[in-house]
């Protein structure tokens, strides 16, 4: 059922005069203006420590050119001054909670550079530790990596950026990619050098060893090193290397015009991947090409070929193992060494772009419709009406979604629905905390708003729009 209730839209940007503490409002349960911004294109919300940076880009409708500005502010980021607006930043992670980050420490998307910034808008941003790369830092419990680009060194800040606390854990080291920035399991960093050793430094101890010679490129679990042999050649062997034993198996043949040139995953459940790499339980190797006319393939830890779709397209790796492929019109769930199941699936192969994982499914959206598919192979069900594109889970009950340009809570289990907010564009879920929304993206009146967890599943008593919302 759709919650009815008239209101009247309100500036609300002035409640917060009414209080001593300008973020009251960011507990409360009332939409938060943050931001007005003419012709809106795309924002983003990042939270460090006790403010938040608003980044956000605006297109000029009549030169196509593109303006970034970087906006911040205290709690949900009410009332905010800007940072910057001819550098691309964004406050530093540190630590795994960002409310323990320091948000006076950011680092330009562009150059790799940190910076010392005043989250009150007081003063420039002034260049902070230059030798340092900030763009991709490694968070260990034994301190923060960083890759010194002066002396190609990998430092460990144990409170950084104190110089005190820093250690150099390994030199000369390769930065290219895939072999920057290097892989992190367990206790254990692995790295490549620019002599092509791959060696392991142990976290705890400091000690460092040499593993593997001549590597191109590799990737490392806690007890195997998938590696790409350095030829110089378009082909170049594939092999797995068991640390207990020491033992190297071929797998196969890499080939240049037919593999991804890359073992660094992008992400362990993103479809971009190289195309040998461990699955995602770390279980199994699988060779899945770049080109469509190679066969696919997988490998147990030992080497040896197991059960797997010798054709389509890969869609998704699971965090189970599951792997769902594309065949054709088909949609198949598939596990290395077993046999594969035929999933329901959109009625349209081009909605297969609109699938979403979960926990043991997928789901799709499909004419209103948000409908699961469980990966047993059992028929997919309807569990909610009136979803848009854009949908996100905000727990095991409630969903929010984008329908029709309405921000909506939906209540699957009950049809219960609750409007939030009207012409609205994009929207980013804070899980826990909130979410950050647009309004009227790409006009003069855009905006940039913030509703807080609290008002999540009810309707508010304003309504951000310049009608009524019902």
């Amino acid at each position: 059922m759709w919650v009815a209730r008239l209101v009247i839209f309100a500036a609300l940007a002035p409640m917060a005069a009414c209080s001593d503490d300008p973020t009251a409002v960011c507990s409360g349960t009332e939409p938060v203006l943050l931001l007005r911004r003419a012709n809106l294109h795309s924002f983003g919300v990042t939270r460090s420590g006790d403010y938040s940076f608003i980044a956000s880009t605006a297109v000029d409708p009549v030169t196509n050119d593109h303006a970034f500005t970087i906006h911040v502010g205290p709690a949900c980021g009410v009332e905010p001054v800007l940072l910057a607006d001819s550098i691309r930043l964004r406050p530093f992670r540190a630590h795994d909670d960002p409310a323990d980050d320091d948000p006076t420490i950011a680092c330009d998307l562009d150059s790799g550079t940190f910076f010392r910034v005043d989250p009150d808008g007081e003063a420039t941003p002034t260049l902070l530790l230059p030798q340092l790369y900030c763009n991709s830092s490694l968070r260990t419990p034994y301190g923060l990596l960083l890759l010194d680009r002066q002396t190609r060194g990998i430092w460990r800040y144990h409170d950084f950026p104190a110089p005190g606390t820093a250690r150099r854990v390994a030199e000369d080291i390769d930065i290219s990619i895939p072999h920057w920035p290097p892989r992190v399991v367990g206790d254990e960093l692995f790295y490549v050098r620019t002599d092509r050793e791959l060696r392991v430094h142990d976290l705890d101890t400091d000690a460092d060893r040499p593993l593997l010679s001549r590597v191109a490129e590799f990737d490392a679990t806690a007890t195997h090193i998938l590696w790409r042999e350095h030829t110089g050649a378009p082909l170049a062997p594939m092999r797995i290397l068991d640390r207990a034993t020491g033992t190297n198996t071929y797998l196969g043949l890499y080939h240049e015009d037919e593999d991804i040139a890359s073992l660094y995953p992008s992400s362990r459940y993103d479809p971009v991947h190289t195309s040998w790499r461990f699955d995602t339980t770390d279980a199994f190797v699988l060779h899945i090409p770049s080109a469509a006319h190679v066969p696919m393939a997988a490998f147990d830890l030992e080497g040896h070929p197991v059960q797997f779709p010798a054709w389509g397209a890969l869609w998704r790796e699971m965090a189970d193992g599951t792997v769902i492929v594309v065949v054709g019109r088909e949609l198949l769930a598939v596990r290395p060494g077993a046999e594969p199941r035929q999933l329901d699936h959109p009625s349209e192969v081009q909605g297969y772009w609109n699938l979403r994982p979960g926990d043991g499914f997928l789901e799709y959206q499909e004419n209103g419709e948000l409908r699961r598919i469980a990966l047993d192979g059992s028929p997919a069900r309807t569990i909610a009406f009136g979803v848009g594109y854009e949908w996100t889970w905000l727990d095991d009950d409630y969903l929010l979604t984008n329908y029709a340009g309405i921000l909506t809570t939906v209540h699957p289990a009950t049809t219960h629905r609750s409007e939030l907010a009207r012409t609205v564009g994009s929207f980013s879920v804070v899980p826990g905390d909130g979410v950050h929304f647009t309004v009227e993206p790409g006009t003069q009146s855009a905006s940039i708003w913030y509703l807080p967890e609290a008002g999540l599943r009810e309707p508010p008593s304003r309504c951000v729009k310049l009608d009524v919302c019902e």
